[in-house]
């Protein structure tokens, strides 16, 4: 379904709805070549570690992780470490 222009409205209409939840900031994770799709919705690359657990204990992510910080927030510098298994 690409290139028919359905990402980008969604994308938009994700955003506004974390914004209107009063969440700080989107996640996601990405190939590297979708990164400039998504620079284009505001997203912004992580550029420190960001670790992810496996059942053999914690590794970087293999994908690009971006961030969009919402009202008001500061993406801080610095690793991330998300506690959890991926879904």
């Amino acid at each position: 379904m690409q290139k028919r222009g359905y990402a980008w409205p969604l994308m938009r209409h994700a955003a506004k709805l974390l914004g209107e939840r009063k969440v700080d900031a989107g996640l996601l994770f990405c190939l590297r070549q979708l990164v400039p799709f998504y620079e284009t919705l505001d997203w912004r690359v992580v550029e420190h570690p960001v670790l992810i657990e496996q059942l053999s204990g914690k590794i970087a992510s293999p994908f690009n992780v971006m961030a969009l910080p919402l009202n008001g927030y500061v993406w801080l510098d610095g690793s991330v470490a998300l506690n959890s298994l991926p879904w």
